[in-house]
């Protein structure tokens, strides 16, 4: 029989300990606050409503109160707060992305054949293809003889996991590419013309990739009530419009989701690329960047800071399911879906205790992702002690303030006091994130409704006053 050695028998508990456990905390005495939420959570919508609360003093460890808050939900939006931590902690807070522009030859102002390679940039924009134009006049470029290559070898264009559970044509459901522009959707501007006459429809940004058919009727007054479909075609988005719109209306502007994120990309490059008197000729198609390509144009990206700022204020789903996918990227850039989950596992085994932890897909929409009020406020916690941790509150909504925050709480002690996520599904409410309550103790919340007898989005006010409730306790 071997001899244990104290020093060794210490080291074996501390190595087996998980990183997430800490000392036991005591609980706050708090009656007058969990008699207060027990009485909203009587109320008739409420109480048939499944409900998650926890909330903890980020600096004593000290517990508020704790509701169902170890269950498991469908977090639905709050799943971005994993999301951005994992790529926060992974990949730092001033991670870019790269997008080249190169061509096969360029000789007397003719290129043949451009070549477009991206790592994964969430966030370009029809402002930006239209520099990258630009910056090709400016080099001389006069024309494009052998079309347009994408290279997609970062991730081809895909259905983000989960998404196949509906089939939307919202611009919130995007396809993601690792060459995507304008968040892979359109905006279909519908002006109102003389009465009797069709209405003007054009698209932002101009392309030709998606295909509008349909009219729509100038009526009088101010009234407009249109009918829209998107589908996919062999090549491209065919968008069906009807309906009516006032002469005395504002325009209106559909978003829609568009198929084959690289040549619709590539697409709107073309338009821009034609608009500054560049001529290209050639098909628009997926292929492989040459090694010996010159290199016209290098973009990089805004840094991930931004982009998670700009995913979580206004909780959007392309950026959060392009950031989720190239969490698991090598060196060369080339992403693997398992490889990512893998460093989302990694991140929450040392955040908190992962038990029934699932992350299906990084933007949390529809079904297939679960966690509990307690793992999300162990997240908080964690990256309230992080080197990111100043990036990653900056990154949620202001109580009354702005993203999706800006027309909720906005009176009392949560107004601009609040930095929160919000989540909603039509069987889901969420919200989660950071406060300071009227005593001065920094907190860390999530409130978490599932199947509600009514839609989720009318429970924010009960959900909002429990959080009022938490943040006006004085202990």
């Amino acid at each position: 029989m071997h001899k244990i050695t104290l020093p060794l028998f210490l080291s074996m508990i501390f190595l087996s300990t998980p990183l997430f456990a800490q000392k036991a905390s005591k609980k706050v005495k708090n009656a007058k606050l969990q008699g207060q939420i027990q009485k909203l959570m009587k109320l008739k919508t409420a109480s048939q409503t499944k409900i998650g609360i926890y909330a903890r003093d980020l600096d004593s460890g000290e517990l508020i109160v704790n509701v169902g808050g170890d269950g498991a939900f469908n977090p639905a939006s709050n799943t971005k707060l994993i999301t951005s931590a994992a790529a926060l902690d992974k990949l730092g807070p001033a991670k870019t992305w790269a997008t080249r522009i190169s061509a096969g030859s360029f000789e007397k102002g003719i290129v043949k054949t451009l070549y477009i390679k991206s790592d994964g940039d969430p966030l370009i924009r029809y402002n930006h293809v239209l520099e990258w134009a630009i910056r090709l006049q400016q080099l001389g470029v006069k024309s494009i003889i052998g079309g347009i290559v994408v290279d997609v070898a970062a991730f081809p264009d895909t259905l983000p996991p989960g998404f196949e559970q509906f089939d939307e044509d919202a611009s919130y459901r995007p396809d993601i590419g690792s060459f995507s522009v304008n968040y892979n959707h359109v905006a279909v501007v519908v002006e109102p013309g003389k009465s009797g006459e069709d209405a003007l429809i054009f698209m932002r940004p101009p392309n030709d990739h998606v295909k509008i058919i349909g009219k729509v009727k100038t009526t009088s007054g101010r009234r407009t009530k249109i009918i829209s479909k998107a589908k996919r075609s062999n090549r491209g988005t065919t968008i069906i419009l009807s309906g009516t719109i006032g002469k005395d209306a504002f325009h209106a502007i559909i978003r829609k989701r568009v198929d084959y994120p690289a040549r619709y990309g590539a697409n709107v490059f073309k338009h821009a690329l034609e608009s500054v008197g560049i001529k290209v000729s050639g098909k628009i198609r997926v292929g492989t960047r040459p090694e010996n390509a010159r290199t016209l144009h290098f973009h990089v990206s805004e840094p991930l800071w931004y982009l998670i700022m700009m995913m979580n204020k206004y909780s959007n789903n392309f950026i959060a399911e392009q950031l989720y996918q190239v969490l698991g990227a090598d060196e060369s850039a080339k992403c693997s879906l398992a490889e990512s989950r893998k460093v989302v596992d990694a991140f929450m085994s040392k955040a908190t205790n992962p038990k029934g932890f699932k992350q299906l897909n990084g933007s949390g929409l529809y079904v297939g992702n679960y966690l509990s009020p307690h793992q999300i406020v162990d997240v908080l916690g964690f990256m309230s002690k992080h080197h990111a941790y100043p990036e990653y509150k900056a990154s949620l909504a202001v109580a009354g303030t702005d993203g999706t925050l800006r027309g909720r709480l906005k009176k009392g002690f949560a107004k601009a006091n609040a930095r929160a996520k919000t989540g909603t599904l039509s069987v889901v409410s969420a919200l989660s994130g950071y406060a300071k309550t009227k005593s001065g103790r920094r907190i860390a919340f999530s409130i978490l409704f599932n199947d509600p007898p009514i839609h989720a989005a009318r429970m924010r006010k009960i959900q909002d006053a429990i959080l009022e409730k938490i943040i006006a306790f004085d202990h």
